[in-house]
């Protein structure tokens, strides 16, 4: 990647033949080619439209269905909503890594969605009867009680 970095440095042509680019990213690439293409893309160098970026996932290492649900943003992190989970899903998408943190409730339909103000992240309670609020720069969690019956 640190050559990549290095041609949108000195500001490598922004005339690209469109069909060299598969080889270019052979070139660069090691094991990094979606990355690769989103920073050439990022810096005008190419266009979205002349590659095509590979689909891939990331396990989480976590079992179950319905496990978050909602995602917000703070810096290069996304943080998922525990819905049935009984963590907070945490995807570094510089690093493409996953973590999860504890929420410490556990049951099923918890949160059901997520939003940023600042640097919180705020879960709406489907079923819980608290907000779940998350710093996105410490990570650490507390609860807003709603003092609210059903």
């Amino acid at each position: 990647l640190a050559a990549v970095d290095t041609l949108i440095k000195h500001e490598v042509s922004r005339d690209i033949d469109s069909s060299k680019i598969p080889n270019l990213f052979k070139l660069l690439d090691n094991g990094n080619t979606n990355t690769i293409a989103q920073r050439l893309i990022s810096a005008g160098i190419i266009r979205k439209d002349d590659v095509m970026l590979e689909k891939r996932t990331i396990s989480c290492g976590v079992d179950g269905e319905d496990k978050w649900c909602g995602i917000a943003e703070y810096e290069n992190k996304l943080f998922c909503a525990p819905f049935d989970a009984s963590s907070v899903l945490v995807i570094d998408a510089e690093l493409e890594e996953v973590r999860t943190i504890s929420c410490g409730v556990e049951g099923e339909g918890k949160w059901n969605g997520i939003a940023r103000y600042g640097k919180k992240l705020y879960c709406c309670p489907f079923y819980a009867s608290d907000i779940l609020v998350i710093d996105g720069e410490t990570e650490n969690i507390h609860t807003i009680s709603l003092d609210i019956d059903g």
